[in-house]
C-alpha cells in the first residue's frame, strides 16, 4: 500500500474496529486490534470497510493447488454484509479462488444463500 492508502485504511480500520472486535471476541480473542492491522498492512489480509460494517478476508493456498478465499472477520450491519458477499465472491473468483469459507456463528449459514455448513467450531474457555 502507498502511504496515502495506509492512512486512509488505517482511519477506516479505527472507525470499523468496534464491529470487528465483536467478531474477534466471539471467536476467542486470538488477535488484538494491532495484530489484525499488521496482517492487513502486510498484505496478508484484505480489509473491506463499508458505511455501517466491515469485513476482513484472507486467501489460503493449499499444496494441492486449491485457493480458498476466507471471510475471517465481519461485523456491523447484516444487510450491508449480505449485500457485499456477491461482490467479494466475484473478486475471489477473479483471483482464481475455487472456494470461499466463513468461520462464524451458525446464523451465517441461514443468512447467506448458497452456503452449506461444513463444520461447527466450538470452544470452551478454561
Amino acid at each position: 500500500m502507498t502511504g496515502e492508502q495506509v492512512a486512509f485504511y488505517s482511519e477506516q480500520f479505527d472507525r470499523c474496529w468496534p464491529w470487528l472486535a465483536e467478531a474477534v471476541d466471539s471467536y476467542g480473542r486470538t488477535h488484538g486490534k494491532d495484530d489484525v492491522w499488521r496482517e492487513i498492512e502486510a498484505g496478508d489480509a484484505q480489509f473491506w470497510p463499508f458505511p455501517s460494517s466491515a469485513i476482513v478476508t484472507n486467501i489460503n493456498k493449499y499444496p494441492t493447488g486449491l485457493k480458498e478465499f476466507r471471510f475471517w472477520l465481519a461485523g456491523g450491519d447484516l444487510d450491508e454484509l449480505q449485500a457485499a458477499e456477491p461482490h467479494l465472491a466475484a473478486y475471489a473468483k477473479g483471483l482464481g479462488c475455487q472456494s470461499i469459507t466463513i468461520c462464524g456463528r451458525r446464523g451465517w449459514v441461514r443468512s447467506l444463500p448458497g452456503y452449506r455448513e461444513a463444520a461447527t467450531l466450538m470452544s470452551k474457555d478454561l
